[in-house]
């Protein structure tokens, strides 16, 4: 059934598909399974397949974000790292080339989890500069094929702590606020 939850009403006779919303608070009730599945997923990758920027102060919380680095919203948010670092927030990025796994951004995107410094690679991609050919046992593929199972779709995709998804981009100061409120 694919990245699916369904909600069986008592009696059998009502199944919901997805998060069941309370519209006047906005409270998803029964909590979000879509949110704790998608958090599973996130979990299964190790950071050292991640692109990590670390908090530069006490870290916080954790933000996972599926990036396509010819993406000019990623760009964007990849400006803002430094403020959300000050903030307590890891960045982590996760592979996720629009064009495919199989595309010329998969293969430039490879490089980068393949460069000594990957974030200085990724800064350098992100800046709109080549990054040096490298190869090695990259994570591109599967965490673009992670990504299709989790139904992204497009870039920046940003997983909070609690699994919560923001598609597209968001301004720091919200993102921030975000962030820290998945955390608690």
């Amino acid at each position: 059934m694919g990245f699916s939850v369904y909600f069986v009403s008592a009696n059998g006779r009502y199944l919901v598909n997805g998060d069941v919303i309370e519209l006047e608070t906005g409270s998803k009730i029964g909590g979000s399974g879509l949110d704790a599945k998608r958090k599973r997923m996130i979990d299964t990758v190790s950071e050292n397949d991640m692109v990590v920027y670390p908090a530069t102060d006490e870290k916080k919380t954790a933000i996972s974000i599926f990036t396509d680095t010819t993406c000019p919203y990623c760009r964007k948010l990849h400006e803002q790292i430094p403020e959300l670092s000050r903030a307590g927030i890891d960045v982590r990025y996760l592979a996720f080339p629009r064009a495919g796994g199989q595309s010329q951004v998969a293969t430039d995107m490879a490089s980068i989890w393949c460069a000594d410094d990957k974030q200085a690679a990724m800064t350098a991609s992100k800046e709109g500069r080549k990054v040096k050919p490298a190869q090695c046992d990259d994570p591109v593929a599967e965490q673009y094929q992670l990504g299709v199972e989790m139904q992204i779709r497009g870039t920046p995709a940003i997983i909070l702590e609690n699994g919560a998804i923001i598609a597209g981009y968001v301004p720091a100061d919200a993102l921030i606020l975000q962030a820290l409120e998945a955390a608690k």
